[in-house]
């Protein structure tokens, strides 16, 4: 399942699966990072845009096969 993740500052959006979360969140109550740094973002997710028209265009990357489903 996949979420949608705005950095707002840097009108940027991204793509991540569910899944690519459970690393952050099982790490920290242990001590782990509390947040997710934009680096990870850059390197591990997919960005959306608007194209044809329309205002997001989150299909785009399940569509041109970026991202597996």
């Amino acid at each position: 399942m996949p979420s949608i993740v705005r950095f707002v500052k840097l009108q940027e959006t991204y793509i991540v699966l569910i899944k690519e979360f459970g690393k952050w969140y099982e790490e920290a109550p242990n001590g782990g990072r509390k947040s997710i740094p934009y680096e990870w973002f850059l390197g591990n997710c997919e960005s959306v845009w608007s194209r044809n028209g329309i205002v997001l265009d989150c299909l785009h990357p399940f569509l041109t096969k970026r991202i597996a489903t």
